[in-house]
């Protein structure tokens, strides 16, 4: 995941409209969602507000993703500052053709110079990680630089167990697929940085507080 913004504050107060507990339902089953709406246009959630448009094209292409880093731990209530959109996809070659075609549909480029079909080469991705060390693919707005996707180009958590663990939360009105709390602190703790490690400070609060509203 590149560098997050760091020119907005992060706030930590409990949100009421997004610190609901969310639904843990398996995928397949009926589930209630959690929503985000309400929130005001400035700040952390203007960038929900932008990455609207590209979950909306993600789940009309059939593409199956799941929202990390920032993005995702914003959507499970800490208020904080992210500067782009980091998903998790499934890789096969259809499926990840599928996430490119969707995100170049919308006027988003690579940011490196390379075809966006190569994301869905598995020998290409190879490559990638080892002669590059490239962890994310990184696709732009060449227009607005804050609009941009980073997709993981290897699982360091396998995608369908991500994807079944995944919660199901309300962004306008679209179910979005979004990693659970204990994945997201997992891949926070790979990644290390001191930015990770006040998020999953703020997971784990956000975790036990949850966990009391249901012993409650």
């Amino acid at each position: 995941m590149r560098r997050r913004c760091a020119t907005a504050a992060a706030a930590t107060t409990a949100n009421p409209a997004v610190d609901a507990p969310t639904a843990r339902t398996p995928v397949g089953a009926t589930t209630t969602t959690r929503t985000v709406e309400g929130q005001g246009q400035r700040g952390p959630y203007s960038r929900r507000v932008l990455f609207e448009p590209i979950f909306r094209a993600l789940d009309a292409s059939g593409a199956r993703y799941v929202v990390v880093g920032g993005v995702a731990v914003l959507l499970h209530g800490h208020v904080r500052a992210t500067a782009d959109l980091d998903i998790a996809i499934d890789l096969a070659p259809e499926s990840a053709a599928r996430v490119v075609s969707a995100l170049v549909e919308l006027g988003l480029r690579p940011r490196v110079p390379v075809e966006p079909s190569d994301l869905a080469d598995p020998a290409i991705r190879r490559t990638w990680i080892e002669e590059r060390g490239m962890h994310v693919f990184s696709m732009v707005d060449p227009g607005d630089p804050f609009n941009s996707v980073d997709i993981f180009v290897e699982e360091p958590i396998g995608f369908e167990e991500l994807f079944e663990r995944s919660v199901s939360i309300d962004v306008g009105g679209l179910a979005v697929r979004v990693a659970a709390i204990p994945d997201l602190i997992h891949l926070k703790r790979l990644a290390g940085r001191s930015q990770d490690a006040a998020d999953i400070e703020a997971l784990t609060a956000i975790a036990d507080r949850r966990a009391e509203d249901e012993d409650a």
